[in-house]
């Protein structure tokens, strides 16, 4: 860690009370002020100075309005949480525009244990720190302030710490095994923590690691490295932070090469393929009972499953999830139909929402249009800034491969159909009362941006394509013929995905 990054003041015990004072009237000034901003700011507080990162977290929610603050201290995930990708509760915890968020901990302390524990093997590291540095310029494209402490104790005082302890009760109590872990291995720790900081570190967001051993001292430049971030993200006048040395943009390629991708596109469909109705009632007795059959193997070997479901309007998209839901137990399903992100959604990033709608593990994520509409209807509308989802292709991947690496089984369907049969289908959706509130003058309108949305589906499939989360285009032309090649394709990468865990050991 560079020592430009080392913070901490020395001003006086007087004169440390009186800035912080000052200080303290400033923050509440700015908090007040972001509630009607659109950004928001999240402040990570952790350190091997675990007593000093509590007493700091209690000091901020003193110094700052509650109402407007979040705050979520993580410990070891529950099985709730471990039953989602790493960066779920992450995820799921963050703040939304106009508030701060405070987490204690997070994912630098987890990775840093589980290093040290030997749980992370060099290609899992490799993922954890791509994930990680993915996760924050997410948040940083969206216009997140991100405040990273660490709290630093040298050994000495590690040490002093501990004997004070040792020989007075009223501080005894204070001490957990963890504090004297750290301390029997604190060259060890730090050699993997100085690694860690150092390439989890980014120009907007370093790591900012503050001197605990005066715990004066230690608030108050806390104090003003958050209020330095708030007033930044206000506009007002700040000091700059400084730039982690070396330190990289981007999040990274996902893992798997463009070598890796097999060409998929909409012009090699064949959209007269179909079923003859008695073929199709026999193929699709078929591929249920066999779906169902894989269906319950999942459950009981604890593999989630996530489906995505895009395509043209009227392609069929609704009968078949019905094909493949009435193939599963209820309650071991949900169903999410995307639309336009409701206010509530809208204060989050992007992918939010569908990060929050992820499975257990053995239960299924069926998505009826899904996070591909940021490269889709907001490309083709202009809802979405050409930088926003241009970028958002790198974004896609490196969740889906975060899906993945958790060891769920996922598949993206695009339904295919030409203009003339969708256009037969809408006007037997106006003749049809039971359909007829599936058409709207928005599908006449999007019908005329056809080719437009026919050229951003071509880029999505090219980019989006891979081995481990790959597309496949259905011609759904005919209805029956689209359904039972779901079904069928869905039975196989069950089968495949339980083969490989048992292959691995890791079910029965």
């Amino acid at each position: 860690m560079s020592e430009a990054h080392e913070v901490g003041v020395s001003l006086g015990e007087a004169a440390d009370s009186a800035r912080l004072e000052a200080l303290r009237t400033e923050l509440l000034e700015l908090q007040f002020r972001l509630r009607e901003q659109d950004f928001a700011v999240l402040v990570q507080v952790a350190g091997d100075d675990r007593l000093g990162a509590r007493d700091l977290l209690n000091e901020l929610h003193a110094w700052l309005d509650t109402r407007l603050l979040t705050t979520e201290a993580f410990t070891e995930p529950r099985p709730e949480q471990a039953e989602r990708p790493f960066f779920w509760r992450y995820w799921t915890a963050l703040p939304p525009r106009g508030r701060i968020g405070i987490f204690y901990r997070g994912w630098l302390t987890q990775t840093l244990a589980e290093r040290l524990r030997g749980d992370l093997d060099r290609r899992a590291l490799e993922r954890r720190v791509l994930y990680a540095r993915s996760f924050e310029r997410i948040l940083i494209e969206d216009g997140m302030r991100l405040v990273k402490l660490w709290l630093h104790l040298p050994r000495d005082e590690h040490r002093r710490r501990l004997e004070q302890a040792e020989g007075d009760s009223d501080l005894s109590w204070r001490i957990q095994k963890q504090d004297r872990q750290i301390f029997r291995h604190y060259r060890r720790g730090m050699r993997a923590l100085e690694d860690l900081l150092e390439r989890t570190a980014m120009p907007e967001a370093p790591w900012r690691r503050i001197d605990s051993t005066n715990a004066a001292q230690r608030n108050l430049a806390a104090a003003q490295i958050l209020r330095d971030a708030l007033a930044l993200g206000l506009g007002d006048a700040a000091p700059d932070q400084p730039a982690e040395p070396g330190a990289r943009s981007a999040p990274g390629a996902p893992v798997g090469s463009e070598s890796e991708r097999e060409a998929v596109s909409l012009a090699q469909v064949d959209l007269g393929a179909e079923l003859t109705r008695d073929v199709y009632r026999e193929r699709l007795a078929h591929y249920q009972k066999r779906l169902a059959k894989w269906a319950r193997r999942a459950y009981a070997a604890r593999i989630p499953t996530v489906l995505v479901f895009e395509g043209w309007d009227a392609a069929g998209k609704g009968g078949a999830i019905r094909r493949v839901t009435s193939c599963l137990d209820a309650g071991t399903y949900r169903v999410f139909q995307s639309a336009a992100p409701s206010v509530e959604e809208a204060r989050y990033p992007y992918l939010w929402r569908y990060w929050r709608a992820l499975p257990r593990d053995g239960e299924f994520a069926i998505f009826d249009r899904s996070w591909y509409g940021r490269v889709l209807v907001e490309r083709v509308e202009g809802l979405a800034s050409p930088s926003e989802w241009s970028r958002a292709y790198d974004e896609i991947n490196l969740f889906e491969d975060q899906l993945v690496a958790h060891g769920t089984c996922v598949l993206k369907f695009w339904l295919h159909i030409d203009p003339e049969t969708q256009l037969e289908r809408f006007r037997a959706r106006e003749q049809t009362s039971f359909k007829m509130y599936k058409i709207t003058q928005e599908d006449y309108r999007n019908r005329e941006r056809f080719e437009d949305y026919r050229v951003a589906a071509e880029e999505m499939l090219q980019k989006t394509h891979r081995e481990a989360a790959p597309w496949h285009v259905v011609a759904a032309n005919d209805k029956r013929w689209a359904r039972v090649r779901v079904l069928r394709e869905l039975s196989r990468a069950l089968r495949r995905v339980l083969h490989e865990r048992r292959s691995s050991g890791d079910c029965d």
